[in-house]
């Protein structure tokens, strides 16, 4: 019976690591968020796209101004809307 035991209890191990893992990956689109250093702003986090291509992936664009993320360098006609799609006009 033991050996029972222990068939079950390696595949349950596992599937615990790989969620724990899972939840602290950051996404794949690049986006990290950084905890600031000040104690008074602990709470806080930033995020940072490096590029909208990340946004995108990362299902968070467009962004709006204001929004975490938003960057100017990304909001390439200056109207407060961060790597919305472009239609040619």
């Amino acid at each position: 019976m033991a050996k029972g035991r222990l068939s079950i209890s390696i595949p349950m191990a596992a599937a615990v690591t790989f969620a724990a893992v899972y939840a602290m990956t950051p996404p794949s689109g690049g986006a990290t968020s950084v905890a600031p250093s000040s104690p008074a702003s602990s709470l806080a986090t930033f995020t940072y796209y490096p590029n909208c291509n990340a946004a995108w992936s990362a299902g968070a664009a467009p962004i709006p101004v204001g929004a975490p993320g938003y960057r100017s360098e990304l909001d390439g006609d200056s109207d407060g809307i961060a790597c919305e799609p472009y239609h040619g006009y």
